[in-house]
């Protein structure tokens, strides 16, 4: 499943989530602020502030230093633990190490801080679709859903969620509302592929898995895939073919 990694996403919700960009971090400094980010070595004498480890966090996190922008995070929420966005890349960080059930924790505390944030809403549901909780992962992809009617991501991980139970045609009209919004995703194709597969509709199967490969020619389980569909169509041939001989 994707998690949605634009918080809180350029077409989705707007940022509204406390404290504002001009809120006071201890030592003057937003987070939000492009001097936040300023490389930092040390800090000497002085106790690090929230804005702090914020910054050492997102130059973790650039680095895909997870384990360390984990630690840093929570730092920083000691000094505010309703920063929203901290919470956000917290579950983002947890989600990078496997860890969905704190992810899921995390988006929760977006979703309390603001009720109203459809990317808090996505990210827990794709982490709880990764534990298997499908049915809670469905119910949050669809409140997202409600609150931005335009989440490609959203529709893309409610069709996961609904193939892997077993609701293959459901799955397909909701990886289909995703490409409407995001047409170049080679993994919607693929999970289409997928769906049509398991519905014994071949042809379309193969289409979309070609689709994936176009977008992305390294997309191994699509390659897979395709190539079991094309061998299975031979052998049906063979055997028909077998049959028209005398």
């Amino acid at each position: 499943m994707l998690i949605s990694t634009n918080f809180p996403g350029a077409s989705l919700v707007p940022w509204v989530c406390s404290p504002s960009d001009t809120g006071n971090y201890g030592d003057g400094l937003s987070p939000r602020n492009e001097d936040a980010f300023a490389p930092h070595v040390n800090y000497g004498r002085r106790r690090p502030t929230f804005a702090d480890h914020y910054r050492d966090a997102k130059l973790a996190i650039q680095k895909n230093e997870w384990h360390k922008a984990i630690v840093d995070l929570g730092n920083a929420l000691d000094l505010n633990p309703d920063y929203c966005e901290a919470h956000w890349m917290l579950g983002l960080a947890h989600d990078a190490t496997g860890e969905y059930e704190l992810a899921a924790d995390n988006y929760t505390e977006v979703i309390r801080i603001d009720p109203r944030n459809a990317t808090g809403y996505c990210n827990r549901g794709a982490a709880r679709g990764k534990l298997g909780d499908y049915e809670h992962a469905i119910s949050d992809l669809i409140d997202a859903i409600r609150l931005a009617p335009d989440y490609a991501k959203a529709y893309y991980n409610l069709g996961v969620a609904r193939g892997s139970m077993k609701q293959y045609q459901a799955a397909i009209d909701n990886l289909m509302m995703s490409l409407d919004y995001d047409p170049q995703n080679a993994e919607t194709y693929y999970h289409l592929g997928v769906a049509h597969g398991k519905l014994d509709q071949d042809e379309l199967a193969l289409h979309y898995f070609n689709k994936a490969l176009e977008l992305n020619p390294q997309y191994s389980d699509a390659r897979y895939n395709r190539t079991v569909l094309r061998i299975a169509e031979f052998q049906q041939t063979a055997y028909a073919v077998t049959w028209k001989t005398p």
